[in-house]
């Protein structure tokens, strides 16, 4: 596994996977800046959605995502983990929530509070194994 440390694996997507339709839904209160993580672990932004609105991506399995307030930095839960991996749905939108972090209950003060910085992965990088990452993923990951 890639890392940038001993301790911090790269949150970063893998070639292939299968097609998985997403819609992106805002229940937190603010802008809600939408990540695609690239398979060399950067983030790519790929849309601001309006508290209360949806946004539908294509995108695929092995593809992780993550979502930050613009304004702040702060990481806001998709599904309740900081880094959310779609899963298979080939003919209809996942629907998944993106929320404030308060909202939710398994995100802890550490994580809460990172800001963004010049490190694109910030954050971030080390919950990919630990939070919301499908085993298979894992596996995929350390081999």
């Amino acid at each position: 596994m890639e890392k940038i440390d001993a301790d911090r694996p790269i949150v970063k997507s893998l070639q292939g996977g299968k097609v998985s339709y997403t819609l992106f839904e805002n229940r937190s209160t603010c802008v809600a800046s939408i990540y695609w993580h690239n398979f060399e672990g950067q983030k790519i932004k790929y849309a601001d959605i309006e508290p209360n609105g949806t946004h539908s991506m294509k995108t695929y399995e092995e593809h992780p995502w993550s979502a930050q307030d613009p304004t702040t930095g702060k990481i806001l839960p998709i599904d309740k983990n900081p880094v959310f991996y779609p899963r298979h749905n080939p003919t209809t939108h996942e629907r998944v929530y993106i929320d404030n972090p308060t909202d939710v209950t398994n995100i802890t003060d550490k994580e809460k509070d990172i800001d963004d910085t010049e490190d694109h992965n910030k954050g971030i990088e080390s919950f990919g194994e630990a939070k919301g990452c499908p085993a298979w993923v894992r596996r995929k990951l350390r081999n």
